[in-house]
């Protein structure tokens, strides 16, 4: 968000801004979550990871995550995907 010149954005900016240019949102954050609240057409990825780690080897981690929910993200319009490692979530908005 910050290298695209959001930084400070509220979540619901954020949001919208991932509607209006039609990006799949990718957060660590949890209030991405919450389906109700993110009810428009863009797909969200929550990634979901327990311990703090260093900014690549997080890369490294989405980038394995979503290789690995390949058939899940095809379909991710209008739903909120929770990736963690070893499972999968798919909320339907």
């Amino acid at each position: 968000i910050a290298t695209l010149g959001h930084a400070g954005a509220s979540d619901d900016q954020v949001y919208a801004r991932a509607i209006a240019t039609d990006a799949v949102l990718i957060s660590r954050d949890l209030d991405f979550a919450d389906a109700r609240r993110f009810s428009g057409t863009a797909g969200i990825i929550v990634v979901r990871l327990r311990s703090r780690i260093r900014i690549l080897e997080f890369l490294a981690t989405i980038v394995s995550l979503i290789s690995d929910s390949a058939t899940e993200i095809e379909v991710l319009s209008g739903k909120v995907l929770i990736l963690e490692p070893g499972r999968i979530r798919v909320r339907k908005k």
